[in-house]
């Protein structure tokens, strides 16, 4: 949806409905940020603290999918 378009919020009732019927639940984006410990990397990933000191550390913390990449 973009935000301005023509029918976005003739719209947005009926597709938030949608989205609750099948069990989504809306929330701000603040909800969704992790706040402690983390920081937010140049394409908007979320990294652990921990992780950007100790790079060898194999735990991946990050709020946003990964891109496969193509062989």
């Amino acid at each position: 949806m973009h935000n301005g378009a023509k029918y976005t919020a003739e719209a947005l009732p009926k597709v938030i409905e949608g989205l609750q019927e099948k069990g989504y639940e809306i929330v701000p984006i603040s909800k969704l940020i992790y706040k402690d410990n983390y920081h937010m990397e140049h394409d908007g990933s979320q990294v652990s603290d921990k992780q950007k000191q100790d790079p060898s550390t194999q735990e991946n913390h990050t709020n946003t999918p990964t891109k496969e990449k193509k062989k």
